[in-house]
C-alpha cells in the first residue's frame, strides 16, 4: 500500500476549532450532525421548515422556490440547526449554541465539514432569526482573524443562537424531549488524516487526503459499522448521574483517525456514546439487547503484535512477567509499551509507572530487564513502532467489527477492545482470537470480564 500522501496541508475542520478561540463563555460549537430522531420531531422540523419558506417570500427575500437539486440541502441544514438548538434547549441551562457566519468559512468547504455547515446557515440563520419569525434567538460576535496559534484563541466573541419563542412554543406543544433528537453519522467524513499526534486527544490538525482505493474501503467498512450501530438496541443506565449529566446514546458514529500523515499510522476507531465512560461504568451502566455488557480485551496486543512484526513467536507465558519483576507487572506494562511506542531511549519512568516499585530499581536496569527477557524484539524497541502497530491492532478490531456485524452480534469498539451483550461473550471471544491469529500467525489472547 502507498502510504505517502501527495497534499499534507492542515485545512479547516467542522468549525469546532474556529469556535474554541474565545470561550469566555464558553457556549458549545454547533453540531451540524444533529438530526430528528422520532416522528414527532421530524413533525416539528417540517413546520419550522414550512414557516421558512412561508417568511422568505412574505420578507420578499424569495420570489421563487429552490431548485430541485438546492431544496434537500436547505432542508437538511434547517434541520440541522433546529436540532442542535432544541437539544441544548431541553438539556443545558445557557443553551446558546457558538456558530460561525463567517462568509469566508461557510464558504471554504472541505471533507471534515458537514454540508449542513456551508453557505445556506448563515441566510437561514438571518431568516429564523428574523423578529417576525422568532424561531431563533441571535447574538453577533465580533470580527477577526483566527489567532495563529496552535490552541489558542482570538479573544474574540463568538455569534450564538439559541431557541426563539417560536420554537420554545413548538417545543412545548409537541413534548418532545433530548431523547427526540441525535447524532447522524451519514453526514460526516469518516476517514480522518492528521498531521502528527499519538492519538485522538493530541492537538493535530486534520489535514486533506485523495482518495485512493484503500481509504475508499476504510470508508465503506466504517459507513457498514455505523449504519449497524445506528440501529442497535443499546442503553446506557447511568450509574452516577453527577458524572455523566449527559450521556446521548444516539451518539454512535465512529471515525478511523490515522496519524503523521500516513495512512499505516494509527487508524484507530473513535467515537461512540460509551468510550469516554469509565471502565466499570460501562460494564454497570451499558445495556445491549436489554442485556448486561461483557468487555473482551485483548492482551499483551502490542509486544505480540511486534513478534509478529519480526515473524517470530511469543512465548507462551505472560510477556509482562518478566524474570526479577514478576511482582511488578503494571511497571513492565508501562515501560515495555513506552518503550515500543518511542524513537529513542527515555530516562524517567513512564508518568505513574512505578507502582511501588523500589526506588532502587532505575528505568535503564527495567529496559535492560526488559530486552534479556526478550531478545527476539529487544532490537526493535525504541524505534518508534506504536503507531505502526497501532495500525495493525486497528485493521484487526474492524475486521472484528465487521465478522461479529454478518453474524448479528452488536459490538461497541473501545481501542484494542469491545463490549457485547454477556450472552455473546464466548462468541465474541471466538471471534477476536481467530482474527487475530489470522493476522499475527499465532493465538491471541483474549480477557473477559464482567460486571459480577
Amino acid at each position: 500500500m502507498d502510504t505517502d500522501t501527495p497534499n499534507t496541508a492542515p485545512i479547516a475542520d467542522d468549525g469546532t476549532a474556529a469556535l474554541r478561540g474565545d470561550q469566555s463563555d464558553r457556549h458549545k460549537p454547533y453540531n451540524p450532525s444533529r438530526r430528528a430522531r422520532t416522528a414527532d420531531a421530524k413533525d416539528l422540523i417540517a413546520k419550522v421548515i414550512r414557516t421558512a419558506d412561508e417568511a422568505a417570500f412574505r420578507l420578499g427575500l424569495r420570489q421563487r422556490a429552490h431548485r430541485a437539486d438546492a431544496r434537500p440541502l436547505y432542508e437538511q441544514t434547517i434541520e440541522a440547526i433546529i436540532s442542535d438548538v432544541a437539544y441544548r434547549y431541553l438539556t443545558e441551562d445557557h443553551p446558546k449554541v457558538a456558530i460561525s457566519v463567517s462568509k469566508t468559512f461557510l464558504a471554504n468547504r472541505c471533507r471534515y465539514r458537514p454540508a449542513t455547515y456551508g453557505q445556506q446557515v448563515r441566510p437561514i440563520v438571518d431568516l429564523l432569526a428574523n423578529p417576525s419569525v422568532g424561531i431563533l434567538e441571535v447574538e453577533r460576535g465580533e470580527r477577526g482573524r483566527p489567532s495563529p496559534f496552535a490552541n489558542g484563541g482570538t479573544g474574540l466573541k463568538r455569534t450564538t443562537i439559541a431557541a426563539g419563542p417560536a420554537l420554545v412554543d413548538l417545543l412545548d406543544e409537541a413534548g418532545l424531549d433530548a431523547s427526540d433528537f441525535g447524532k447522524s453519522g451519514g453526514y460526516q467524513e469518516v476517514i480522518e488524516l492528521r498531521d502528527r499526534g499519538e492519538d485522538f486527544w493530541d492537538k493535530s490538525e486534520r489535514i486533506d487526503y485523495p482518495d485512493t482505493p484503500e481509504t475508499i474501503r476504510y470508508r465503506a467498512e466504517v459507513t457498514a459499522i455505523n449504519q449497524w450501530l445506528a440501529s442497535a438496541d443499546l442503553a446506557f443506565h447511568d450509574p452516577d448521574p453527577w458524572r455523566y449529566p449527559e450521556v446521548d446514546t444516539s451518539d454512535r458514529a465512529l471515525r478511523r483517525i490515522f496519524a503523521r500523515g500516513r495512512f499505516d499510522q494509527g487508524g484507530r476507531l473513535y467515537g461512540g456514546f460509551w468510550q469516554p465512560l469509565k471502565s466499570e461504568d460501562r460494564l454497570k451502566g451499558l445495556r445491549i439487547d436489554g442485556e448486561r455488557v461483557a468487555s473482551l480485551d485483548f492482551g499483551q496486543m502490542n509486544p505480540r503484535l511486534l513478534y509478529a512484526k519480526v515473524q517470530s513467536t511469543a512465548p507462551d507465558w505472560d510477556v509482562y512477567r518478566v524474570p526479577r519483576l514478576e511482582g511488578y507487572r503494571e511497571t513492565v506494562k508501562a515501560v515495555f509499551n513506552a518503550a515500543i511506542a518511542a524513537d529513542k531511549r527515555f530516562e524517567r519512568f513512564p508518568k505513574d509507572s512505578r507502582k511501588g516499585l523500589p526506588k532502587s530499581w532505575k528505568v535503564t536496569e527495567v529496559i535492560e530487564t526488559i530486552e534479556e527477557a526478550h531478545p527476539a524484539i529487544a532490537h526493535r524497541l525504541f524505534q518508534g513502532e506504536g503507531l505502526g502497530l497501532q495500525f495493525t491492532e486497528s485493521n484487526i478490531l474492524v475486521r472484528v467489527m465487521l465478522t461479529l456485524k454478518d453474524r448479528g452480534i452488536t459490538a461497541l469498539p473501545i481501542h484494542d477492545a469491545i463490549v457485547v451483550a454477556r450472552s455473546k461473550a464466548e462468541e465474541a471471544k471466538d471471534v477476536m482470537e481467530e482474527v487475530f491469529e489470522v493476522t499475527a500467525n499465532m493465538p491471541g489472547i483474549v480477557k473477559v470480564e464482567t460486571d459480577g
